[in-house]
């Protein structure tokens, strides 16, 4: 016999941390995902550089 769910919202249990705090963490994660790949962009170019220079 299965099981009769119930028509009740449930309420979310879930971490605690409210949606103010995850948006700026978010804000924060992108930031700095932003300046990760400026940081790689500069590196390929420095790289390329060099490796031009060397020849």
């Amino acid at each position: 016999m299965a099981k009769k769910t119930s028509d009740k919202a449930v309420e979310n249990t879930g971490p605690e941390k409210s949606m103010q705090e995850l948006e700026r963490e978010n804000v924060r994660l992108r930031k700095q995902l932003e300046r990760s790949e400026l940081e790689n962009d500069i590196i390929k170019k420095a790289q390329e550089y060099f490796a031009k220079r060397g020849k």
